[in-house]
């Protein structure tokens, strides 16, 4: 429950990139969208880590099957956010 009251929150924060994410790639799962908002707030991993309850070993794992499963793309969807 934790994870999805974050998940709502930051979703009402982005809600136009968060829209514009699950357009373009409706097979982010709830756990990859977080990752890609809160990394476009320049969050830490250490920040990551605490915000979601998760170790940072688990946000690292994270962003790494992120960056695998959409390849180069990663920082331009960042970038375009």
């Amino acid at each position: 429950k934790h994870s999805t009251a974050t998940t709502l929150s930051i979703i009402n924060y982005f809600p136009k990139d968060y829209n514009q994410l699950i357009s373009d790639f409706p097979d982010f799962t709830e756990s990859n969208l977080r990752i890609i908002l809160l990394s476009k707030l320049g969050l830490s991993n250490q920040d990551v880590s605490s915000l979601l309850g998760v170790t940072i070993d688990a946000v690292k794992k994270a962003k790494q099957r992120l960056k695998k499963k959409i390849g180069s793309d990663y920082n331009s969807i960042l970038e375009e956010l």
